[in-house]
Parts: C-alpha cells; sequence; structure tokens
C-alpha cells in the first residue's frame, strides 16, 4: 500500500470494519482524512465504525461532515438518523429520515423508514 493513498487507507477501513477490527479500521480512515481532508468515503466509513463500537456522538460528528461535504448523500442522513434514534434524539432522527425519503424516494428500505418515521412522530407527539 502507498503511504500516501487515501484511497488505500479507506479501503482497508472498510475491510476491517467488515472484520470487525474497529480501532484499526478507525485509524485507517482518519489517516485517509488527514491525507485527502475531503474524502467523504473515510469520514463515512469511520463513522460507520464508530457507530459500531458506540461510539454514536462519534458517528453523527462523522456524517455531519459528510453531509457538508456532499449536502446529497442519503446514506449519511440514513446512518446518523439511526445514530439519532439510538441516542433518543426523536426529532432529529425523523428529520434526516424525512430527508432520506426526499433524496431517495424508491428506497429499497422506504417501508422500514416510513415504520421509524411513523414510529417517531408518535413519540414526539405524545405528552
Amino acid at each position: 500500500m502507498q503511504p500516501d493513498d487515501a484511497g488505500a487507507y479507506n479501503n482497508r477501513c472498510i475491510a476491517r470494519r467488515l472484520q470487525g477490527d474497529l480501532d484499526s479500521a478507525i485509524a485507517d480512515c482518519k489517516k485517509a482524512i488527514e491525507l485527502a481532508p475531503d474524502h467523504v468515503y473515510a469520514y463515512y466509513n469511520r463513522g460507520l465504525a464508530r457507530g459500531v463500537k458506540g461510539d454514536l456522538d462519534g458517528a453523527i460528528s462523522d456524517f455531519n461532515k459528510v453531509i457538508e461535504i456532499s449536502p446529497d448523500y442519503v446514506n449519511a442522513y440514513y446512518s446518523r438518523a439511526v445514530a439519532q434514534r439510538a441516542l433518543g434524539n426523536a426529532e432529529a432522527a425523523l428529520d434526516d429520515f424525512r430527508r432520506c425519503l426526499e433524496l431517495h424516494p424508491n428506497a429499497a428500505n422506504r417501508a422500514k423508514v416510513e415504520e421509524w418515521i411513523a414510529e417517531l412522530e408518535a413519540q414526539i407527539s405524545e405528552p
């Protein structure tokens, strides 16, 4: 692997995350970001690894950066919504799930997203 290849570090991050080596995955994505500060996929993949590790605030921070760089990256909204929902941030999760459907109305997981939207709307409307 070339020591200055951000894409290679990002790819290894994905492989390590899938193998369950989350600390190494996060380190690889961090290196990719150091080499290419606007590497959307490195932020996204680090966010996924952080989420799996239980660092939901860190994951949300990475997904925020993805959305800042690439405002139409639907997977970042979806992943951020899932993290927000897990943290009990119903309104933030609801906004992101709605944005997912705006960006990708024919998503394969549309029924599940709609189910979560209904659940969150009911939760928010409870006294």
